[in-house]
């Protein structure tokens, strides 16, 4: 795999690419991530499935999404007849619902499916045997894990002296099972809201 910034590339073999974005990648991003997805469009990797796991991705800065848009709209004839499918891993939000629109813009030749469940999306995208190294390395990546990162982005979009009930709904989840999930992470809401 390759790190950058804002997202790491993966292949395992030639049958499955991956990409985990993370945070807000700006304009240098995307052109970084062009440029590691150029490998694509090589007829020696047809068949191919992809995974684009957008899970914490922040916010999306309009002017790189456009550039992205541009980079895939002008190869899309090159890349999209080596996808067999592709599956966008997403947690839900607005940053995420901008990136599936994007397909609506992009209309790729390949089929495309959407799932918040990285069990599914893995196995979706035949890459169920690399799924736990890959989640391993992304919360390496990322730092902290995925639920953690869930709620300290909820008490910042979310006004001050937010209840614990509106951060629990925000991520999905019942107050008690967002509790249960803090503290396998070794966290709390009362610890989240502190920070």
């Amino acid at each position: 795999y390759v790190v950058h910034r804002s997202f790491a590339y993966w292949q395992a073999e030639r049958r499955v690419f991956g990409t985990i974005i993370w945070g807000r990648p700006d304009e240098a991003d995307v052109l970084e991530m062009c440029a590691a997805h150029e490998v694509g469009a090589n007829p020696l990797f047809r068949g191919h499935t992809s995974l684009v796991d957008v899970r914490a991705l922040e916010s999306v800065d309009l002017l790189a999404f456009e550039r992205l848009l541009a980079y895939l709209q002008k190869r899309r004839d090159d890349w999209s007849p080596n996808v067999a499918t592709q599956v966008v891993l997403h947690r839900g939000g607005l940053a995420q619902a901008t990136v599936a629109g994007m397909f609506q813009f992009l209309k790729p030749g390949h089929p495309v499916a959407f799932d918040a469940d990285p069990i599914r999306a893995y196995e979706a995208v035949g890459a169920s045997d690399v799924r736990g190294e890959l989640e391993g390395i992304r919360e390496t990546l990322l730092g902290i894990p995925e639920i953690i990162r869930r709620v300290q982005i909820a008490f910042e979009v979310l006004p001050p002296r937010t209840g614990f009930l509106a951060v629990a709904r925000s991520v999905g989840m019942s107050v008690r099972s967002l509790q249960r999930h803090l503290a396998a992470s070794g966290s709390s809401l009362r610890l989240e809201r502190q920070k």
